[in-house]
């Protein structure tokens, strides 16, 4: 095979090969004034839930931020809500007037 001959492998092979060479790293126990930039090894839940109520329906708000410095505006128009962790690239406020509501979905 010359170097202008190509060999095309699947996914599955290409995944294999990948698989055969890394390694998972050991983990390790830090505090919190060592942590920058964390990946976590698991899952990390609350033992008790803080607060044991829910506090907020409204996790924030989106504002038009763009050329804001000198803005003045002291009330904003809801234009859109949307549950928090969906995408809203579309329907960013593109106004300094302008706001997205960023609610919790609430499981009943």
């Amino acid at each position: 095979m010359n170097r202008n001959d190509k060999k095309i492998f699947s996914f599955q092979q290409v995944l294999l090969k990948i698989l055969a060479i890394i390694y998972r790293l050991s983990d390790e126990i830090v505090g919190l004034h060592g942590v920058r930039h964390p990946v976590t090894s698991a899952d990390i839940s609350a033992v008790i839930p803080q607060p044991s109520f829910e506090e907020s329906t409204r996790d924030g708000f989106g504002v038009g931020a763009v050329d804001s410095f000198d803005a003045e505006i002291t009330q904003w128009q809801i234009v859109h809500q949307i549950p928090v962790g969906k995408n809203s690239a579309n329907i960013l406020p593109t106004d300094l007037s302008s706001a997205v509501a960023i609610y919790k979905e609430m499981l009943l």
